[in-house]
């Protein structure tokens, strides 16, 4: 078990990883998308609308299949600022 795990369970564990992959977005190109996985599996609704916009400004060809996502909470796909973003990409507005 890692440390995230141990300390917190697997969102926290998944939200650590976030946090270590946006560190690295800093000095090193990472999709925009891989940030805002880890961060929509944590539950960090914040943070994920966060990338998803940044991944949306830079093209991120991963996106569009982040509506497939289906193991993002409720909480994430029903908050605002994602659904605005899905609504700029013309996808249905349910998920």
């Amino acid at each position: 078990m890692d440390r995230g795990s141990a300390e917190g369970g697997y969102q926290v564990a998944l939200a650590r990883a976030g946090d270590a992959l946006a560190k690295q977005a800093e000095t090193t190109f990472v999709l925009p998308t891989q940030i805002a996985i880890l961060y929509g599996m944590a539950d960090e609704v914040d943070r994920t609308a966060i990338w998803i916009e940044k991944a949306y400004e830079a093209g991120d060809p991963e996106l569009p299949y982040l509506k497939y996502l289906r193991r993002f909470p409720s909480s994430v796909m029903d908050d605002p600022r994602v659904k605005e973003i899905v609504t700029r990409m013309n996808y249905p507005p349910k998920l």
